[in-house]
């Protein structure tokens, strides 16, 4: 678990030249080179990225999986590139503004073996990574590398969502060289062997392969929509911010007339939301765990439902309960899953959630159908990231749009991180609670 509430949000700067792999053999080492070849063989061109992008967006805000605030946003048209920790490109980042403040952020694919167009899309980071990453980075350089040169700097998503400044240093008496990571949450940086992983090491070669095949197929959904949107209006994908609800419906609309002929391999459009969740942003660094739990609790603990405990527990109840806080005062070092478990299970006058039927170990993993059924049975749970550290979230909610799948993610780390997770073909979680 982790994260700070401190501001941070999207871009600004990091690396190129690193050597930060451990050893490998090699096996190993062709296997990384493979996967680096495919990824790279199937960049997406930033024009098709942005088109895709904003395809995705205006069917997202017409069936209403983003809310009023994103109708007649816009695009800006210059995305940021984020990197892999390995050095690959991995996302175009488009910010999203109205009325010239920031709506939220879209992460989309900068390689088809991703397997989706947008990955990502909704309020992910805060509004003002961008300038204090940049000051965060500096800052570090100047007071913990006196006399380094800043060789190079990228941008790079080395937690997912979270994006950090990578930089290559040079000592200039000495010539030796250092690869630093900056977290742009709260300008710390990151151990690289414990704190930092790659997005695209979780995608076997194989898995690539069947994302391309994947992207491929959902691309020419993309592509006859396209079509509809420009015979409707031939300026919809450059001037949509001027549209209203009802034109982008009715445009929509009238676009899918030769579409379902694509659609035979791909899952059907629809969407389901939860509507009762209240997002809580977590109060101590490891204490995703305790602040998705108050989350999930919202759900279940009102007036009607419990009138003698009208409000969800506090998270210093719920941590005390999952052994993430002593008596003393002090916070503790996160939980772990069974103590997650004991408290959603324990009864609400033990001071718990109620619900015995609670379970982690159904299987060793979940899935995007068994969150779907959840939500279907109208159930929030608990996803959680397991690299580089374990990371709790409250999923709500499940989408399909023009053949990707998604998931609702409450994300305790920032006050109002509320995000569509793009999740591809037999992706599975390996940190889950299921909520009964």
């Amino acid at each position: 678990m982790k994260l700070r509430n401190v501001s941070v949000a999207l871009l600004a700067l990091l690396l190129a030249s690193m050597a930060m792999v451990p050893v490998v053999s090699a096996a190993d080492s062709q296997r990384i080179s493979a996967g680096q070849d495919l990824i790279e063989a199937n960049y997406i061109p930033v024009d098709t990225a942005r088109e895709q992008a904003t395809i995705t967006m205006l069917n997202m805000i017409q069936s209403g999986a983003l809310d009023e605030n994103w109708i007649g946003a816009k695009i800006n048209p210059t995305p940021q590139e984020i990197f892999d920790i390995n050095g690959d490109r991995l996302f175009y980042l488009f910010s999203v503004q109205k009325n010239g403040k920031r709506v939220g952020e879209i992460y989309a694919a900068a390689s088809k073996t991703l397997g989706g167009s947008v990955i990502t899309i909704g309020s992910i980071n805060e509004p003002d990574t961008a300038k204090k990453l940049l000051e965060f980075s500096k800052k570090a350089v100047k007071e913990n590398y006196p006399g380094y040169l800043v060789l190079s700097e990228k941008t790079v998503c080395f937690d997912y969502p979270v994006i950090g400044s990578m930089m290559t240093l040079k000592n200039q008496k000495t010539g030796e060289k250092k690869e630093i990571i900056i977290d742009s949450r709260d300008g710390s940086e990151k151990k690289m062997n414990s704190q930092v992983s790659s997005y695209y090491d979780q995608y076997s070669t194989e898995n690539m392969k069947k994302n391309i095949a994947t992207w491929d197929s959902q691309n020419v959904v993309m592509n006859e929509q396209k079509k509809g949107l420009l015979a409707v209006n031939p300026e919809i994908l450059s001037k949509y911010s001027d549209f209203d609800i009802v034109k982008i419906t009715t445009a929509f609309a009238e676009s899918r007339t030769n579409e379902t002929a694509s659609r035979t391999s791909l899952d059907p459009d629809g969407m389901k939301v939860l509507p009762t969740l209240t997002h809580s942003t977590q109060y101590f660094d490891d204490w995703c765990a305790v602040a998705t739990a108050q989350m999930i609790s919202s759900k279940y603990m009102t007036p009607s439902l419990t009138p003698d405990h009208p409000s969800p527990w506090s998270q210093y109840h719920i941590g005390e309960k999952m052994g993430a806080y002593f008596p003393n005062g002090s916070p503790g070092t996160g939980t772990d899953p069974n103590k997650e478990l004991r408290y959603y299970s324990v009864s609400i006058d033990n001071g718990g959630l109620g619900k015995l039927s609670s379970i982690d170990t159904y299987s060793p993993y979940t899935t995007w159908e068994n969150a779907k059924e959840e939500i279907d049975n109208l159930r929030p749970l608990k996803i959680g990231r397991v690299l580089p550290t374990a990371h709790a979230r409250a999923c709500n909610g499940w989408l399909v749009d023009g053949g990707n799948r998604y998931l609702l993610f409450y994300d305790p780390q920032y006050t109002g991180s509320i995000y569509w997770e793009f999740v591809s073909q037999g992706f599975t979680y390996g940190n889950f609670i299921y909520v009964r």
